[in-house]
């Protein structure tokens, strides 16, 4: 779950009086890092730290103000993307925040949330790794914008702070002293992608390519080395097929067992064969699928997809496939 906007392990704030030895300017933009396409990047501001999920929970701050912590708030979901830019040397605070405030209020967002005082924007705001200590002129800033798009909301989690002190982030500790400093959190709206597990086929997706091929791999069914016992991990994929066989009742299927080269063409055969008992076994006593249904094959190595040479090639070859009869 992403944190609630805390600006974590990037900015340290340190009184003037802290040694400043051994810290440079802040250099080009860190690596892998890129704007958001919803945020314009201020002229010659530097992108100090990225980060991306595809999907992920944030908590947005509330109030009340607690032990100087924003409270808990609502939990949004989606596409996650965090940065955090240095600004040039020679822009306050206020002109910075203002330009975003116009910039966010012309592209139809709205501000939900805004700290009342510093006190609530150093609670809300405020950076952890930054010791809880609040900038020298009291000029924080923390603003939560929301806009309802087609596709879903967007948040815009604003936060700004003079800094006198140093930046340590991804690419060392540098001196951003009379600086001002701020970050976005983009949450935006989509739905989780799912079906992403390594060999996960769900029933509809074995419907279609039974339909579409007249037959299906699976890679969800489960097997320790030599053996011919079902892992409890295949569960899932046992869920799917009965869900397939019971959708259509009039199906009737071969389960072919298939195998690397590791070994002997009959010893393949053999456990390629038990393999197959046992997933038809499993359907029956688990989900009351007729055997009668399923025709056990056990396939040895006879008929490869990938070439056996790489253990890449023998991962795909180690398959149990649904031919239909």
């Amino acid at each position: 779950m992403a944190r609630m906007t805390y600006l974590v392990s990037v900015l340290i704030g340190i009184a003037a009086a802290t040694s400043l030895a051994g810290a440079a300017d802040v250099p080009q933009d860190i690596k892998g890092g890129k704007d958001h396409p919803l945020i314009r990047r201020y002229e010659g501001a530097v992108l100090a730290e990225y980060g991306y999920k595809k999907f992920d929970e944030y908590v947005l701050p509330s109030l009340p103000v607690v032990n100087n912590s924003c409270s808990k708030g609502k939990t949004i979901e989606g596409e996650v993307t965090h940065l955090i830019y240095v600004m040039p040397k020679d822009r306050s605070i206020v002109e910075v925040v203002r330009n975003y405030e116009l910039e966010f209020k012309g592209k139809g967002y709205d501000a939900i949330f805004s700290a009342a005082d510093e006190q609530e924007s150093h609670a809300c705001g405020r950076m952890e790794a930054y010791g809880g200590v609040p900038s020298a002129d009291g000029k924080n800033r923390f603003t939560i914008y929301r806009k309802t798009m087609p596709e879903g909301e967007s948040h815009i989690v604003f936060f700004a702070a003079p800094s006198f002190g140093q930046y340590v982030g991804p690419e060392g500790k540098f001196s951003i002293k009379d600086q001002v400093v701020v970050q976005f959190d983009v949450i935006v709206a989509k739905p989780m992608e799912t079906n992403k597990l390594v060999g996960f086929v769900g029933a509809q997706d074995m419907a279609d390519q039974i339909s579409s091929n007249g037959r299906v791999s699976l890679y969800g069914l489960y097997f320790d080395t030599n053996k011919a016992e079902l892992r409890p991990d295949s569960e899932p994929t046992l869920q799917e097929m009965a869900t397939l066989l019971k959708g259509r009742p009039q199906l009737k299927l071969l389960v072919v067992g298939h195998t690397d080269n590791i070994g002997s063409y009959e010893e393949n055969g053999i456990l390629s064969q038990r393999r197959a008992h046992a997933v038809i076994n499993a359907l029956a006593s688990k989900h009351g699928i007729a055997k009668a249904r399923l025709t056990p094959v056990g396939d040895s190595f006879s008929a490869p997809i990938a070439s056996n040479k790489t253990e890449e090639g023998r991962a795909k070859n180690r398959r149990v496939e649904l031919v239909e009869r």
